[in-house]
C-alpha cells in the first residue's frame, strides 16, 4: 500500500537543523497551513528562484563581509522581534 504515494519516488535529503530552527519550521508551516516539508521546498522555490545565484568565493575579504552583514541583519531581526513584542496590541479602527 506504502507504493501507492508518489512522494516515495522523490528525492530525499537529511537535514541537520541548528537548535530552534524545527520549531521555528513548524510555526511559519502551520501558520501558512502547510506541512513542514511544504514549508520548507516551498521557502527553497522562493529563494532559489531569483534567477543568478550570488557565489562568493570563501576566505575572502567579501565573503567576510557578507556573512559580517547577515549576522548583523539577524541581530536587527531579534532586536525588531523584542521591539515588537513589548509593544501594546493595536485595536482595529473602525472605518469612518
Amino acid at each position: 500500500m506504502s507504493s501507492d504515494f508518489k512522494s516515495r519516488g522523490l528525492d530525499k535529503f537529511v537535514v541537520r537543523l541548528p537548535d530552534g530552527m524545527r520549531e521555528k519550521l513548524a510555526e511559519a508551516a502551520q501558520a501558512n497551513n502547510r506541512t513542514m516539508n511544504a514549508e520548507i521546498v516551498s521557502r527553497l522555490e522562493q529563494s532559489l528562484s531569483g534567477g543568478t545565484l550570488l557565489t562568493i568565493r570563501e576566505n575572502t575579504a567579501e565573503a567576510d563581509m557578507i556573512w559580517e552583514m547577515s549576522d548583523i541583519l539577524r541581530a536587527v531581526r531579534s532586536e525588531l522581534r523584542e521591539v515588537k513584542d513589548r509593544l501594546p496590541a493595536r485595536k482595529k479602527s473602525k472605518p469612518a
